[in-house]
């Protein structure tokens, strides 16, 4: 039983995908998941007390793992606390420096600093901007702050272009967002020179509708939607970051499941998910599949590479006909053993021969056995009896070819010194 509290609201797309990919994750496991997605709060105060509230409650419910996200402060004392309770937790998404001061087995993201540098520096090399800002989607979430960060810092090598801050905007009043974003630029006409940085994707409106009151103005974005794909043909942003929120969603699951099962986890603490920077609109196909959060996805056509099946009737004859020819080979031997020809070529040898390459052809059986015919016990047998079968028929069949050669070749040493010498069979 895995647990799960993360601080993707219903109204935000961009968690569609992560809480998809959660449920997706427990069913193809088949593991019971406890996860519930958080209406609209009024604040980051009260929205992350709930999150810590309900961190507790469910490590209170012998759940064998926890994935959370870490917005703010407010939810580090419930982490340890179900860490007292011996129950592992995992964060994803947001809160990678909270996550490692804390020690936890993993972290699952991008670097968002690290990402709010790379996007400010493409904004800055395109040379069409001498100002930028930052659009706070998320206010009083550490990871948004550090995406805004990384874009000040960027600006630290352009001594000619300005940091006008970052400014809170509110994606549930776009009137509101633009007004705010129109006071921090504090600016008429078209904008020329200005560089927006939004941080989400739910508010590629609000930057759409700035782009027809101001015209010139470059921006970039986080995350991706339909939405910003159209963006990016239109011209509206420079640029996506994709920071993954499918493996956001289905990793953290799969994780506890095989920590809860083996009691192994990775030694990497912080897997990576992001960024990567897209700059034109995929394929129709993959727009689908990715505003279908994957379940229409295209799927790799399955090739059958097990040739055994085409070549397995040609193993099986090549078997039987060696293993006739062994058969016959050692019955004529019976029948002819008091040959003086038969004597003289050492008949326990030649056996020895015959039950060798019939063992070595017997070694086809077990090759031609998978799992399409057989049980995963059979093959597992069958994988173990053919090195074995090969092997020593192998042995009897060259030991005995050896044996007659060194027979033959201590009589022919001692007939140069004109010694009379008797080697039997048991000598050799």
């Amino acid at each position: 039983k895995i647990g799960g509290v993360l601080h993707g609201i219903t109204t935000d797309i961009f968690w569609d995908v992560v809480f998809e990919q959660c449920e997706q994750a427990a069913n193809d496991l088949g593991i019971e998941l406890l996860l519930e997605r958080m209406e609209p709060q009024e604040s980051a105060e009260v929205w992350h007390t709930k999150m810590a509230q309900k961190m507790i409650s469910l490590c209170q419910q012998d759940i064998d793992g926890l994935f959370v996200t870490i917005p703010s402060e407010y939810v580090v004392a419930a982490i340890k606390q179900c860490e007292s309770l011996n129950v592992p937790v995992i964060s994803v998404n947001s809160g990678l420096d909270i996550a490692q001061n804390i020690s936890l087995m993993h972290h699952i993201s991008q670097q968002e600093y690290a990402a709010g540098l790379a996007a400010g520096k493409r904004l800055l090399e395109s040379g069409l901007v001498q100002e930028v800002i930052c659009l706070d989607v998320e206010p009083g979430n550490i990871a948004v702050d550090d995406r805004c960060r990384g874009l000040r810092d960027a600006t630290m090598d352009y001594s000619e272009v300005k940091h006008l801050g970052s400014v809170d905007v509110y994606k549930d009043n776009d009137a509101v967002a633009i007004k705010a974003i129109e006071d921090a630029v504090d600016r008429t006409g078209d904008w020329s020179g200005v560089g927006l940085l939004n941080t989400g994707s739910g508010n590629a409106d609000v930057v759409k509708q700035l782009k027809m009151r101001h015209e010139k103005f470059v921006s970039g974005t986080f995350d991706l939607s339909n939405e910003i794909y159209k963006g990016l043909d239109d011209g509206l942003f420079l640029f996506g970051i994709d920071q993954n929120p499918f493996m956001q969603g289905y990793i953290p699951v799969w994780l506890l499941t095989i920590l809860a099962s083996t009691k192994q986890h990775l030694v990497t603490s912080l897997i990576e998910t992001g960024p990567a920077f897209i700059e034109k609109s995929p394929s129709n196909e993959q727009k689908i599949c990715t505003s279908n959060h994957f379940e229409v996805c295209p799927r790799p056509v399955k090739h059958n590479k097990n040739q055994i099946e085409k070549i397995r009737p040609f193993g099986i004859t090549a078997c039987v006909v060696a293993g006739l020819v062994s058969f016959c080979f050692f019955l004529w031997l019976i029948i002819f053993r008091s040959n003086a020809v038969v004597k003289k070529s050492q008949p326990l040898f030649l056996g020895m021969v015959c039950f060798g390459t019939l063992l070595m052809a017997s070694a086809i059986i077990p090759l031609s056995i998978d799992d399409s015919i057989a049980s995963d016990k059979t093959c597992s047998m069958a994988c173990m009896a053919a090195p074995w079968l090969f092997s020593i028929g192998f042995t009897i069949a060259f030991s005995a070819l050896f044996s007659k050669i060194w027979r033959i070749n201590q009589i022919m040493k001692n007939s140069q010194r004109f010694r009379r010498v008797t080697v039997r069979t048991r000598d050799v």
